[in-house]
Order: structure tokens, then sequence, then C-alpha cells
């Protein structure tokens, strides 16, 4: 039998490894220009380049990148392992970074430079752009738009010389008191998610690497990095509410790495979580790129490498009429988290005992109509849906089309929806946002909207199995323009 400490040793170096191949599966792409001064003359260009193909044939090699990586792992010490998943904050740059992975100029392997954020290029980086919240890109309902934003972030931070852009922040925002609402994208993981993959698409068509955080549960800053902010969520609540806009950025967006969070998730701290880390995003999710954790957010050694942290990032030490009073507390009572073990919680847990009736589920399902539902806009014209059609599609889907038209006097956008609501044995919410495509029409005008509803959209989450599970019955099909605004409905069985 193999002592404790040597299958530690050796579970630790096999955790090395593979956080050393997934960083320097990126560090090749850029290992080529970091080689070869641009600057150089035609003959000592030629001559660095010879130089470079001796010393490091895999920088020009032809061969898969897989081939590349292990030719430049079997020429790896240990110490150089560790000097890639051991990273330094607030290294100096072009404007300084706020997280660094030094060079290894003898196997030719640059250094990784790290930057904020999720609005763009962050942290007093001078000369760069200001770009809107977030939030109120994820409010513009427009993957398009989002890629473009990801774009504008992605180009700027290479400008700067970052390689690793720090966003998007896809944590849902389960009560608005949050401090860092603002620069998430609100409270449905479909709307989330997918503009989540928009700006991903964007960050990294620029060359430019995509960190999408903070896996998981991370929904609030009382008590924050700390054993007393010990979030109590069931797994289904996880698969349904607080996790999927992170499957759609890794499986979708195919962001390059993620961030893990300040959480205590279930007693376990979030970038120790083995169920978050190793089940989910690295099992379930076959998720091949590299894990770091947020700055100071590693609390051990051996359980963090063993459970799935791949890169380790430091923190820093210097690091009229009442409108409030009983109003303000009596709306706070209507919230899905409205007593204190839910926000912020008690004797150091959080419990997220209203599941996932989070947001727009819970109104909808307690039969509650908010002053702002969620998905609507205002416009100077006003839209009518009708025609809703639904047909057999590919592989078992669903075709879904409706009319939308202009009704009004002047142009304008909507954002036709398309939700879902289960059979109530499921215990599933009242419904749930799985498609929307926004429509520009002149007055009078109608457009066909269509959406395809694969099997995926009827699952939910079996503790029991562990498994997404669809209950044979009847479930409604609801599209409007706003959660609270859904004027046609359809019954379709299935199976």
């Amino acid at each position: 039998m193999i002592p404790v400490r040597h299958r530690t040793r050796r579970a630790r170096r096999s955790t090395i490894v593979a956080a050393a191949l997934a960083l320097t599966c990126s560090a090749l792409a850029t290992a080529v220009a970091t080689a070869v001064p641009a600057t150089a003359g035609t003959a000592a260009a030629g001559t660095a380049a010879a130089g470079v193909a001796a010393a490091c044939p895999w920088v020009h090699s032809s061969a898969p990148i897989a081939t590349r990586v292990s030719e430049v792992l079997s020429q790896m010490t240990l110490d150089d392992k560790i000097a890639m998943v051991d990273g330094v904050g607030f290294s100096t740059g072009t404007a300084g970074y706020v997280g660094h992975v030094a060079a290894n100029p003898r196997l030719c392997v640059p250094g990784l430079n790290l930057e904020d954020g999720p609005q763009g290029v962050a942290d007093n980086v001078p000369g760069v752009t200001q770009l809107p919240a977030p939030v109120a890109l994820a409010a513009a309902w427009d993957p398009g738009l989002a890629r473009a934003y990801g774009s504008v972030a992605g180009s700027e931070e290479r400008g700067k010389g970052a390689d690793v852009n720090l966003g998007p922040t896809v944590n849902i925002v389960r009560d608005p008191r949050w401090g860092r609402a603002f620069e998430a994208y609100g409270e449905d993981p479909y709307l989330a998610g997918q503009t989540a993959v928009g700006f991903i698409n964007g960050v990294q068509a620029q060359g430019v690497m995509s960190q999408v955080k903070h896996v998981a549960v991370y929904n609030q800053e009382t008590s924050r990095n700390t054993a007393a902010d010990n979030a109590v969520v069931s797994q289904r609540t996880m698969q349904e509410i607080y996790l999927p806009q992170f499957e759609a950025a890794v499986t979708q967006g195919k962001a390059a790495s993620v961030m893990c969070s300040y959480s205590t998730v279930n007693g376990q701290y979030a970038c120790q979580n083995s169920y978050l880390l190793k089940n989910v995003l690295k099992q379930q999710w076959r998720f091949p790129g590299f894990v770091t954790s947020d700055w100071g957010a590693t609390h051990s050694t051996v359980p963090s490498a063993l459970n799935g942290l791949d890169m380790q990032m430091p923190g820093g030490s210097g690091f009229g009429t009442d409108y409030y009073g009983a109003p303000l507390k009596q709306s706070l009572a209507q919230v899905p988290a409205s007593t204190p073990a839910q926000w912020p919680g008690t004797s150091g847990t959080v419990q997220y005992s209203e599941g996932v009736l989070v947001g727009y589920r819970w109104y909808a399902t307690r039969h509650i109509t908010p002053l702002f539902p969620f998905g609507a806009g205002l416009s100077y014209t006003t839209f009518a849906f009708s025609h809703l059609a639904v047909r057999p599609g590919r592989e078992g889907s669903l075709v879904v089309s409706a009319d939308v038209t202009d009704t009004g006097s002047r142009a304008g956008a909507d954002v036709a929806q398309l939700y879902v609501g289960d059979p109530a044995s499921t215990g599933e919410p009242a419904e749930q946002l799985k498609g929307f495509q926004r429509v520009t029409l002149r007055p009078g005008q109608t457009r066909v909207v269509t959406f395809t509803v694969d099997r995926s959209a009827f699952a939910w989450w079996n503790e029991q199995t562990s498994r997404w599970t669809v209950t044979p019955g009847t479930y409604a099909l609801m599209v409007g323009d706003s959660s609270a605004s859904l004027p046609l409905l359809a019954h379709v069985p299935v199976p």
C-alpha cells in the first residue's frame, strides 16, 4: 500500500502536469512571436529562428499541438511546472497587470499576463475604452452586440500586452443588493450564458484568452472569502440556476479558462470544491482548459490541487415621501431571498432555500407582478404577437414560430422571448426562458421569429440519479416580450 504522503505527492504532481499542459497549449500560440523579435533584420531574424528551432523545436513545428506540448513537458523540470501554476499579482508591464506568470526563456515559453475584466481593460490602465456596464449589455438581449463588446475588450487587452481577459462575470444576480451586480448579466442563466458566449467569442477572436468567472454560487459580498459565507444550496438548484451559464461559456463559447470564486459552497471553499471543479467542470462538461483561483481565494495546497485548481493567484492586504424604512422592508419581503438566513446569512451559513425560484422564476410561480418584469423594455412603438405554431424538428426537437408585428407609428426593436412551463409534478418554476430573438420592424411590418427547442429544454436535475431528467407530460410553450407578458401559449406532449 502506498503511504499517504506518497499518494499525495503523486497526485499533486499529476495535477501540476495537467495544469502545465493546459497552460503550455495556450502559450504555444504566441511562442513564435515572442521567440523572434519583430524588429530584427532578415539575416538576424533567420539566425534567431534557427537558434530557436534548435533549442525549442516545438516553436516552429507543424506537428499537432498535443505532440508539441508533450515535447515541452518532456524538457520541463518540476520547478518549471510549478512556476507555471503559481502566479504573482500586480506585475509591472505596459501599465501593470493584475496577474502574471513568469516566462521560461530556456523553453521559449512566453510569460502570461492576466488583466481585468468583464467591462474592458481595468485596474487604472490608461488609454483604454470605458465600456458600458455589463448588466446593460445583457439588457440589450443581443449576442451579436456582446461579441462586438468583447472584440473591443479583447483588442485593447492585446494592445496592452495582456494574454488573459478576466471576464466575463456570469454569476446570477440572486438579489439586487449584491455589490457586483453591475458587472454580471442578470438573473437568468440562459440570457447570461448567451451573452457570455458572444463576449467570449469577441475576446478570443483577438488572440486573447477569456477567463469566465466566478465558479460558482458567488452572489454576495458579506463575509466574502471566509467560511462564514457558506452557501447551502442543492445540486438541483446549482445545475438549473447557478451553473448553466458557465456550461454555455465553456462548451459553446470555448472559454480558455475559468476562475473559481470566493464562496464556500456546501462547506467547501469553491477553489477546492470537488463537486464544482472535478465533477461538474472537468467530468460533466469535459472542460479542457485551466482553472485559476480568484485573487486570494486559495485556502489549501493538497485539497485544492487534488480537486481541480490549476493555477493559484495571490491576494493583497491593501487590497418628502419615505421610500425607505417600512416601504423598503415590505418590498424586500417579496423577493426570493427575504429572510436573514437567506441574505446575508446567519451563523456562518447562507441558506439558498428558495431553490430554483430565483428572480422572475419566483415572481411567476408566486403570481407576483413586479414593477419591471424580467425581459421588459421601453419603446416608442408597440408590438403584437400572433400565429404561434409548433412543428416537429430534427432529432426530437420542436420548432416554434410566431409573428411579431409593429403596431405603432414608429420603427422599433423588440425581443421575442420563448419560455417553457413544466408539469407541476416536476417542481420546476412556472416559466423558464429557453430562447430569444431580437427583431427590428418598420410600422406595420410583421416578421416571423423561430426557435428550436431541443429535449434539454424540458429537463430538470435529478439529485437521486445525478442526471438530467425529462418527466413525460404536457409542457407549455409561451411566447411574448417579457416574463409577465406572454400572450401566445401552446401545450405540447413530451414523452
